[in-house]
């Protein structure tokens, strides 16, 4: 390999390398021993026996099996089998390891700086949180570019990925796999799987080749012995050939597979190994023919195409011990399915502003400070700068443009590429070439449309470009530090990175197309392959792009009607609604657009389409996606209401989105009425932001974010000030504490329903609360302080301001006799009643269980779960509800075991109740046939009984049944009834006067029989569940049956996929769900 390695490739060191970086095989690690069962050469070929399953739990593995066989491999004279085996793998992966070394030693990116640089932290996220990885400083010359990258300060990093997959494939077994043996192997296989995911020119590729230097050189995954890199757009996906022939053919490993004997050993050998490690790059650029569909199962030496053995590879079908590393776009990466998709996946974030500041300072020198400061005035355009490959090129643009002189219109992705092409085709190395602009769009979509990255000779003579024109596109100097690089041309012809390509392919299309060649290339314009395409060709839309690039281009062809098409398109793509993921994505996408074309009448004609309120559920919320909706928003003639629920953040879009909304919100372009943002955890910082637009803010969802005092503090001054109170704020899960509840006491004139449980609140805290409540104006609707340890002393501060809560929780609180007492003292007295109080799992005693009998009557919602209450307490408490002049609505009892004695004593008063939940409550047949006796002769229907998780079984179902004509919803799940007690309770209700709202059956291991007594009384519930409850295929049948037939509204069933064929197989497929 030493021929024609790269002059520039970092000589490697450590374990896997001579001093003078030639790579040295160890032959002290040849003396192992072979595993004779499945890899000694002498006695088996290694052929797989593909019909062998092994089944595990619920995990299906496909198994294959060494068959014996007398004929003997060819080797050396005087070779033993032994030797040959461990010398065939030595020199596999002595040849992978010289494969990886020049691959980890090369960079192939766009752009050079032309002077060494500090390295900058190139951001990783899990689960959308921000975490810094591995610092990267990827513009330097191939010698020593991967000498810059060194170990970031994140809470993970590179070397901990594998092990935080792991992680997440344990937590994922305990609810996929049943057995041991299944958990273990989906472990083994999924915890060795990592998805990488990231926009164009973010650094996924860096990425890989870091991974690579560590295992060489860094001893990270130190078991690891064979490495297989493959540039997944290197990769021939029509060729068929067998899975070792896949390996070496991608990887470029040159290898002798003549011997077949040798290729099925090595193959049993890398199958059963845990030393190998496959990193399969750029999945985006993959010439896959249908991502998002299962390829068939492949034996391991079976032959197939390049998208079979990596879907088999994904799914542990192939090499399941194995580690796999595969990077792509996140929509191609999501496109996969479902079982080949890796579950858990890093997200590349990165640049942040600290590394953009850096980079900046460096290409700059002592201007870097205007520079920053045109992209901080300008949020257009530095919302692209978190990627590396648009912000070296973003900053040495400007740069350009200020020591120039010009005022140049750099507002958009298109702008900043289109500068940066400009000053490539001024300079001196391209003149006389500026007419080979055109050649080279023409041989960008040639590619782009057959899905050809690599170019033959052939493709190049196809547009007139030879030699001499690719040479003028290899590289050049476009400024004092920095050279651009267009096309590789040395061995392989291709784009020198992908967005080059699409650049030129939205040349092509705009400038060189007819009008059907570009009609029928929009109709791709939605899918995740014209992405960066169909934003490049709105933004030469704006008449600034088109102008620079008609410099060295011909005028476009047919302009006006291609332009006329896209307004039509942009508004058969909006959607109408954005009420979900899809829909919200969607506008995303289309805002993204109107940004880069930068036309009113574009704006106008999205505007009058898309109908408020706008809701962004779910998005997945990017910096340029802030800039671009903001963008929309600003473009809008009318206010725009926008509802923000559940998104996941990416770099800085956070502060972005709420800081240039708040701006927009004060010249009132849009009202911001719901945010929903539980779970990000933003902290403070976050927290600041989001005041700057609370301004018609009705309904603040901030759980578990991480926010402190000082958060709070903001939100509070802003909530302060609001013109009118906010319906809703849920600050649950952040740890604020006394000083928080402090700052809210002052704002909660403006606060209808609060929300602070498990914040670490403690009596000063509730006192503070206490003392605004007790003269507010009017009552708040509801006050969440559960979970805060506050104790009696909080209970005392709360029972002076009750006349003014319409209903508290102060469940878990340590509230003891003493505090019982004195809010029950408080309630007895009210004016009105308290629509509801929960005082569940406060272990207060007799006392305060006396105390609570004489404010019930104020009292319409009690809930009393988990307090040690017995038999002898629900009997002075049933005692009490029997007499009261009005019923009351809901009491619960759940998790007290009162028993049978206790269920007897609130049968005399279910009169006076409308909804008992008394689940958990060690409650048999006996106490089960007091209360159906009391509910049969109740003058009207009980609304609802929650019976969960009591044993009564089949004898406490026979009494149910009698009396189930005066029970509107009924819980009991979990009650060990079977297929007998179902009858019973199905026969009364086939026969109802009117249908049952609800019935909860699941959890009892009733089957088909149950199920097909059910079948026949359908027509008289309208919801019901059976969840696990053993109902196979001919259960699933006769309730599909029956459902069928049934008149409109249709009954809702869950814990069963009903279908509507009777085909075995898909019944087979549909009863899954009740016994998973």
């Amino acid at each position: 390999m030493q021929d024609h390695q790269d002059a520039n490739t970092p000589s490697t060191s450590g374990p896997l390398a001579s001093p003078s970086g030639k790579i040295q095989v160890d032959q002290s690690s040849n003396k192992r021993q072979v595993d004779q069962s499945h890899a000694n050469l002498s006695n088996f070929t290694g052929v797989m026996n593909t019909g062998d399953m092994t089944v595990h739990g619920d995990v299906i593995i496909t198994t294959g099996h060494a068959q014996p066989n007398t004929e003997q491999p060819s080797s050396a004279p005087g070779e033993s089998a032994e030797n040959l085996t461990m010398r065939l793998e030595e020199e596999l992966s002595s040849k992978l390891k010289e494969r990886a070394e020049i691959v980890a030693g090369q960079m192939n990116l766009p752009v050079d700086i032309h002077k060494r640089i500090d390295s900058v932290p190139l951001e990783i996220a899990r689960w959308g949180k921000r975490m810094d990885l591995d610092n990267v400083g990827h513009y330097h010359k191939r010698a020593d570019v991967l000498e810059r990258f060194d170990p970031g300060q994140g809470n993970i990093t590179l070397d901990q990925v594998y092990e935080s997959s792991k992680d997440n494939a344990i937590n994922e077994a305990r609810y996929r796999c049943k057995t041991p043996a299944a958990k273990e192997e989906y472990v083994r296989i999924h915890g060795n799987i990592v998805g990488v995911s990231g926009q164009a020119g973010i650094g996924k590729t860096t990425l890989t080749k870091i991974l690579t230097k560590k295992i060489l050189k860094e001893g990270l995954l130190s078991e690891i012995k064979y490495i297989f890199y493959i540039a997944l757009r290197d990769v021939d996906f029509t060729a068929e050939s067998n899975l070792l022939q896949f390996f070496t053919t991608s990887t470029g490993c040159e290898w002798d597979h003549s011997r077949e004997f040798h290729d099925r050993y090595l193959l049993i050998h890398l199958n059963e190994s845990s030393d190998v490690i496959i990193i399969m790059d750029g999945l985006d650029e993959a010439r896959m023919t249908s991502p998002d569909k299962l390829a068939p199962i492949t034996s391991l030496h079976s032959e197939g195409t390049a998208e079979t053995f990596i879907k088999n590879l994904l799914r542990g079908k192939l090499l399941p011990r194995a580690k796999k590393f595969i990077t792509s776009r996140p929509r191609q990466l999501y496109d996969l399915h479902p079982e080949c998709r890796p579950s858990f996946i890093v997200n590349v974030l990165g640049l942040n502003e600290e590394s953009q500041k850096k980079i900046c300072g460096q290409i700059c020198d002592k201007d870097s400070e205007k520079v920053m400061q045109k992209l901080d005035n300008n949020p257009d355009i530095s919302s692209y700068c978190y990627i590396p490959v648009l912000c070296i090129l973003t900053i040495h643009c400007i740069h350009q443009s200020m020591s120039k002189g010009e005022d140049t219109d750099l507002s958009s992705m298109t702008g900043i590429i289109c500068y940066a092409l400009e000053m490539f085709i001024r300079s001196s190395h391209m003149h006389g070439h500026e007419s080979d602009v055109g050649k080279l769009a023409r041989l960008a979509w040639n590619g782009f449309a057959t899905r050809k990255i690599i170019f033959s000779e052939n493709d190049l003579k196809d547009v007139d470009m030879d030699e001499k024109t690719i040479r003028s596109f290899l590289k050049t100097n476009v400024g004092s530090s920095l050279k651009v690089k267009i096309f590789e041309g040395d061995k392989k012809t291709f784009f020198s990175h992908l967005v080059w390509q699409e650049t030129f392919v939205a040349i092509y299309l705009v400038f060189f197309a007819s009008l059907n060649e570009f009609e029928s290339s929009m109709s791709s314009f939605e899918t995740p392959r014209y992405e960066i395409v169909a934003k490049f060709v709105f933004g030469l839309c704006h008449d600034e792009n088109v102008n620079r690039l008609m410099k060295f281009l011909p005028p476009p062809t047919d302009y006006d009607g291609k332009k006329k098409m896209m307004k039509e398109f942009l508004v058969l793509s909006t959607p109408s609604s954005v009420n979900d993921e899809d829909s919200s994505q969607r506008l995303l996408v289309v805002c993204a657009w109107l940004k880069e074309a930068n036309d009113q009448d574009f704006n106008e004609a999205v505007a009058s389409v898309v109908r408020s309120p706008i809701v962004l559920q779910r998005a997945n919320i990017l910096p340029n996606d802030v800039t671009s909706f903001n963008y929309f928003l600003r473009s809008t003639t009318e206010p725009c209401v926008v509802r923000i629920d559940e998104p996941s953040f990416s770099g800085d879009s956070f502060d972005r989105l709420f800081t240039e909304l708040g701006i927009t919100q004060k010249k009132n372009q849009v009202k911001i009425d719901e945010i929903d943002l539980s779970g990000n955890e933003f902290g403070d910082d976050g927290a600041l932001s989001l005041s700057k637009c609370l301004h018609n803010i009705r309904r603040l969802d901030l759980w578990n974010c991480d926010i402190g005092d000082v958060g709070v503090k903001s939100l509070s001054e802003a909530i302060k000030h609001l013109p009118q109170p906010i319906d809703e704020i849920n600050l649950s899960g952040n740890k604020f504490g006394d000083d928080g509840a402090l700052s809210l006491s002052k704002c909660l004139h403006n606060i209808r329903r609060l929300d602070v449980h498990d914040c670490n609140i403690g009596d000063v805290g509730v006192k503070s609360l206490s003392e605004t409540i007790e003269h507010l104006p009017q009552p708040i609707d509801e006050i969440n302080l559960s979970w805060n340890k506050f104790g009696d002393d909080g209970a005392l501060s709360l029972s002076k301001c009750l006349h003014n809560i319409r209903r508290l929780d102060v469940h878990s609180c340590n509230i003891g006799d003493v505090g019982v007492k004195s809010l029950s003292e408080a309630i007895e007295h009210l004016p009105q009643p308290i629509d509801e109080i929960n005082l569940s799992e406060n272990e207060f005693g007799d006392d305060g269980a006396l105390s609570l009998l004489k404010c019930l009557h104020n009292i319409r919602r009690l809930n009393l779960w988990n307090c040690n209450i017995g038999d002898v307490e629900v009997k002075s408490l049933s005692e009490v509800i029997e007499h009261l002049p009005q019923p009351i609505d809901e009491i619960n009892l759940c998790g007290n075991k009162f028993g049978d004695d206790g269920a007897l004593s609130l049968s005399k008063c279910l009169h006076n109740i409308r909804r008992l939940d008394v689940g958990c409550c060690d409650i048999g047949d006996v106490g089960v046939k007091s209360l159906s006796e009391a509910i049969e002769h109740l003058p009207q229907p009980i609304d609802e009984i929650n019976l969960s998780r009591n044993k009564f079984g089949d004898d406490g179902a026979l009494s149910l049944s009698k009396c189930l004509h005066n029970i509107r919803r009924l819980d009991v799940h979990s009650c060990n009834i079977g297929d007998v007690g179902v009858k019973s309770l199905s026969e009364a209700i086939e026969h109802l006067p009117q249908p049952i709202d609800e019935i909860n059956l699941s959890g009892n291991m009733f089957g088909d029989d149950g199920a097909l007594s059910l079948s026949k009384c359908l027509h008289n519930i309208r919801r019901l569940h059976v969840w696990d409850c053993n109902i196979g295929d001919v259960g699933v049948k006769s309730l599909s049956e029956a459902i069928k037939h049934l008149p409109q509204p249709k009954p809702e069933v869950e814990g069963v996929d009903l279908v509507e064929s009777s085909d075995d197989e898909e019944l087979v497929s549909s009863s899954k769900s009740n016994h998973e």
